[in-house]
């Protein structure tokens, strides 16, 4: 792309008052402990592009918003039949008018609530019960009721948003293969060809909802394929830096550069569309469109730099009407966690903390009476970030509230309905050194994911199975957590992503044994095998150090785990895997040069660039050699 970013950012220096009516200065927290796997999705933090870059966005409001329910007749001869068919009309209205409103829970308990329709009403009571649902995360729930469809031949009901929601639902099932087919029926019948040279169909929220599929199911070729051709329909010239007249088809691209670490195609696509929206960035001046905005910004953290983000990112604040002087959130929930997480990032802890609780408190939470908020991102970005800060206390009674809130039951051994908060407590538990619950509540949660250990049967969640198969590591039970590794791998719905760490896990299960180099062959990423092998070698390093192996000299084994991991940070990688990086070469530096201080400041960068490295558990078996060796050589 020929568009060339501009010289300067913002010019503006954001101010540095604490956003805190206490008038808090800035601060540092340490924290301890936590999952290696890192598979607690973190809520907090990540700006990412408009919902309707996937299925679950509103890619049906064009087609599916709210309408009215034509009047199917009057029964004179019985009243009490026309007021039934009168107040099933005025529940679907008020249905489709919360769904318009985004709100989620209501449009349920109106939908719900509906008695006595007609085959017709039936339907799009149905159709937008799961709409609903879907939104809410409540995505098995939609289905059935999805299932539950009366057969019709009426012309006039809106199939294509029940092919939207079945999707979905699919889709937040992990059942990629049965949204594939939904989405290319859906694709096919309104114009679109899905050949060797792809043509994009008519409906653009077609095209990205299955751009968007594909990304999750690593078939990236054709993801591309589809976002140019799109493009292209759309009046973009990519080669001469031209944005399409389409804001999120612009935004889905970006973020597709993202995924594929081409950063300077990113930046230049949004900084195009940022102008193409009445933005001037050389000037300071936002454009008109938040998504646009947060995705510039989130771009510029990714690639570190830090004090570009934070001005465009206090000038969409208040823009949206918030307040730093006075501590007062903007209306925009997004912006207010995203500029939490920069702070974050930033080390500033106390400004985050502010500004989470103001929000907090807008979203009708309520500390003091153990009340959280209703919004389930902002009480897991509150627990982070005071796991960040060492405030266990405050985050675990926070975590347990949110946990009851969202249908858990300590007592009873019952997992809540969201997976996020079932291992955020885990994680929490590990952390203040209580693993007899962490590991109880994650058993439970393997359970209620349709795990079963008797027969050797992985969860449907990736990340449930990955957190499990870690904790047999930790606990010398490899065979187990292999074989757990092994069978996740070979269910039928995971990512591409979600392979890769897999056969990560998996070869790094097996470094400083001979084993080794069958399962790293089976590592796609270059970046990831070569931190394997870093591993690896640093193993067999200890193991001589420790007198564990016959072969004589260790020195090689240290320079070949330096080359390896320095050959991984010259790949282009985000921020946490660059700090795992960067903390694998002062492992190795630590013995080679133990008496300079380069190892040290390698650990203090990797913490910089990922604050929650001090969360990660450092209990790996490799790492438990580790410490023997370095008590054995004195080295501290």
């Amino acid at each position: 792309m020929n568009i060339k970013p501009p010289h300067q950012a913002f010019s503006a220096n954001p101010k540095t008052t604490d956003i805190s009516p206490q008038g808090r200065g800035r601060g540092r927290g340490r924290g301890r402990g936590g999952s290696l796997t890192g598979t607690v999705q973190e809520a907090v933090g990540k700006i990412t592009p408009p919902p309707c870059h996937s299925p679950e966005s509103d890619m049906t409001c064009a087609s599916a918003s709210a309408r009215r329910v034509t009047p199917t007749g009057t029964d004179k001869l019985n009243p009490s039949a026309d007021s039934v068919h009168r107040e099933v009309r005025r529940r679907l209205d008020n249905g489709y008018k919360f769904i318009k409103q985004q709100k989620w829970n209501e449009a349920v308990k109106e939908f719900k609530a509906i008695k006595g329709a007609n085959p017709q009403q039936e339907i799009q009571k149905i159709s937008g019960h799961a709409r609903a649902l879907n939104k809410l995360g409540q995505f098995k729930a939609a289905l059935n009721l999805l299932d539950q469809l009366p057969d019709s031949d009426d012309k006039s009901i809106d199939n294509r948003s029940i092919m939207v929601s079945k999707a979905t639902a699919f889709e937040g099932l992990k059942r990629y293969e049965e949204a594939e087919v939904q989405l290319l029926a859906l694709f096919e019948q309104e114009g679109g060809i899905n050949k060797r040279d792809i043509k994009p169909c008519n409906k653009h929220d077609t095209n990205l909802a299955l751009v968007r599929l594909w990304e999750l199911m690593g078939k990236y070729d054709k993801a591309e394929a589809l976002l140019l051709a799109t493009f292209s329909q759309e009046s973009g010239d990519y080669e001469k830096g031209i944005p399409c007249n389409n804001h999120y088809t612009n935004l889905a691209l970006a973020r597709f550069l993202q995924i594929t670490r081409r950063y300077d195609e990113a930046e230049a696509l949004l900084l195009a569309t940022f102008s193409q929206e009445s933005g001037d960035y050389r000037k300071g001046i936002l454009c008109k469109y938040h998504d646009t905005n947060l995705a510039l910004a989130r771009l510029l953290q990714i690639t570190r730099r830090y004090d570009e983000a934070e001005v465009l990112l206090l000038a969409t604040f208040s823009q949206e009407s918030g307040d730093y002087d006075k501590g007062i959130p903007c209306k925009n929930h997004d912006t207010n966690l995203a500029l939490a997480r920069l702070w974050e990032l930033m080390g500033r802890y106390d400004e985050a903390e502010a500004l989470l609780l103001a929000t907090f408190r807008q979203e009708s939470g309520d500390l003091k009476k153990g009340k959280p908020c209703n919004n389930h991102q902002t009480n897991l970005a509150l627990v982070y970030l005071w796991e960040l800060m060492d405030k266990y206390d405050e985050a675990e009674a926070l975590l347990l509230a949110t946990f009851r809130q969202e249908s858990g039951d300590l007592k009873k051994g019952k997992p809540c309905n969201n997976h996020d908060t079932n291992l955020a407590l885990v994680r929490l538990w590990e952390l203040m050194d209580r693993p007899d619950e962490a590991k109880a509540l994650l058993l439970a949660t393997f359970r209620q994911e349709s795990g079963d250990l008797k027969k050797g049967k992985p969860c449907n969640n990736h990340d449930t199975n990955l957190v499990l198969a870690y904790n047999w590591a930790r606990e010398g039970k490899l065979v187990r957590a292999r074989n757990l590794i092994t069978k996740d791998l070979d269910t039928k719905f995971l990512t591409k992503d979600q392979k890769n760490s897999c056969k990560l896990a998996l070869a790094i299960s097996y470094t400083g044994t001979e084993e080794f180099n069958a399962h790293i062959e089976n590592v796609t990423l270059s970046v990831d095998k070569e931190h394997a092998q870093s591993i690896h070698n640093l193993c067999f390093f200890m193991k001589w150090g420790l007198g564990e192996s016959q072969k004589e000299g260790g020195s090689p084994y240290l320079k070949e785990a330096l080359t390896h991991v320095e050959n991984a940070l010259s790949c282009i990688v985000s921020n946490e895997k660059k700090a795992q990086l960067l903390s694998q070469k002062a492992h190795v530096i630590r013995f080679l040069e133990p008496g300079k201080k380069q190892w040290k400041e390698l650990f203090e960068e990797a913490a910089r660039l990922d604050p929650s490295r001090n969360l990660k558990d450092k209990m790996e078996p490799w790492r438990q050699n580790e410490n023997k060796l370095l008590t054995k050589l004195g080295i501290k």
